[in-house]
């Protein structure tokens, strides 16, 4: 009885302060808002929020499931001859805790896209989709273990379970764990996107179990043929998202390079986000005047294109000869040299950890000729890692920049080389 007289009529409205309030905190007063250089990219703006509400949603609507739950069956509503099916009540009851877990996941995300002034785009949606669908799975799952347990019991255990489950997920060293949760631990970065791959998993996992709990609520077959059929659902679902999530690391694949582009000119061809669009007839400027200092010593360097490598986000690319990735946004932002970027890139050595005496001078050399030498000296100033050559690098630098043109390209080239000798 006492069961009875502490269950509302609507447990969704009575909880909606909280459910609601939780999110907007963590945006408002956290870290769920967007970071201020979000270039209104849109997979960006929509993933930060996210990663602070999945679980809240989830436990919402698993929560708040249990509860309606647990109602229906202190009232027997079971025990009726309605004329309504099992599923018809089922379903009537989950629509508000499922309402407000959408409501929880979507509001912040809502919040984020207008106060960015962004528009989401159908890549960006992806992952707000795939919480929106996991949490009818959670809704079903509580909804059953709400059959079995009283309100009061099961609605604040499955509340705290869920959230924990999932908020922790991302600190797991079993990284399997964190991509079946439902819940990324990391945001979006320029020019990234999340595929459709590492979005099924997910749903295949939790809503492998959800749909087992379905097919043991269908009347018209005998029990055993329900819990065998249920039993194959769920094994079937959860290995197979396990196995799909096996190989991957602790991030899973992403797309990369998907913000687009504006290009200038020709020979090379030089590309920036569109975002940045506003700085590119100077950025274009500036890689054609560094390129010329540098053909001016003898050098060599024509690539056909230059990218910023920006958009590649946490992958950036290694540039070849025809093709530079550079990551102007970067030091347009930090409000660094883009002909100090564009110089370092024309250093490109064959091996991952070149000399370091030999990569120093090689790198003053560039940064003298193109008029950047003290923006090189500042960098090595900040280096952590001791190193007590450099006034050989000075001295060297000094040396070679006393040589003919031509013997200065040959130096170059040929400590290129060296610096990777052994390595």
């Amino acid at each position: 009885m006492l069961a009875k007289i502490w269950v509302p009529r609507n447990a969704a409205v009575l909880v909606s302060p909280i459910a609601i309030g939780l999110p907007i905190f963590y945006y408002f007063f956290g870290d769920g808002r967007p970071p201020e250089n979000n270039f209104s990219y849109a997979p960006l703006v929509v993933s930060h929020p996210l990663v602070f509400t999945y679980s809240f949603a989830y436990a919402a609507a698993a929560s708040v499931s249990a509860w309606e739950s647990g109602r229906l069956r202190e009232y027997k509503v079971w025990n009726l001859g309605a004329a309504r099916s099992k599923f018809a009540v089922a379903v009537r009851a989950l629509l508000a805790p499922i309402a407000l877990s959408w409501i929880v996941l979507t509001f912040p995300v809502a919040l984020a896209l207008f106060q960015t002034g962004t528009l989401p785009t159908f890549m960006s949606l992806g992952p707000l989709c795939m919480g929106l669908v996991l949490c009818v799975a959670h809704a079903i799952i509580g909804f059953a273990i709400g059959s079995r347990l009283p309100p009061l019991v099961s609605a604040p255990i499955l509340a705290a379970a869920t959230w924990v489950l999932v908020a922790s997920s991302m600190a797991s060293s079993e990284f399997w764990i964190r991509h079946v949760s439902g819940q990324f631990s990391f945001s979006l970065m320029l020019g990234e996107a999340i595929p459709l791959r590492v979005l099924i998993p997910p749903i295949l996992f939790t809503g492998s179990l959800a749909l087992g709990i379905v097919l043991l609520w269908i009347v018209y077959f005998h029990w055993i043929i329900r819990a065998i059929a249920a039993a194959l659902v769920t094994a079937y679902g959860v290995t197979a998202a396990v196995h799909m999530v096996s190989e991957w690391g602790h991030t899973p694949p992403l797309l990369t390079a998907q913000a687009p582009l504006q290009c200038f000119g020709n020979a090379p061809r030089v590309c920036l986000p569109e975002v940045m669009r506003g700085r590119g007839s100077d950025v274009d400027a500036d890689v054609r005047s560094t390129l010329k200092s540098l053909q001016d010593t003898g050098l060599k360097v024509q690539p056909h294109k230059i990218t910023d490598n920006a958009v590649y986000g946490r992958h950036p690319r290694s540039s070849t000869n025809t093709t530079w990735y550079v990551n102007f946004t970067g030091a347009l932002l930090a409000e660094e040299s883009v002909r100090y970027r564009i110089g370092f890139a024309a250093a490109k050595f064959g091996c991952r950890e070149p000399s370091i005496e030999t990569s120093r001078s090689v790198r003053l050399w560039i940064a003298t000729v193109i008029g950047e030498a003290e923006e090189e000296r500042k960098r090595v100033a900040m280096e952590v890692t001791p190193f007590d050559g450099q006034k050989r690098v000075e001295e060297t630098v000094k040396s070679v920049l006393k040589m003919p043109k031509l013997k200065q390209a040959e130096w170059f080239n040929s400590s290129l080389e060296k610096a990777c000798v052994g390595r």
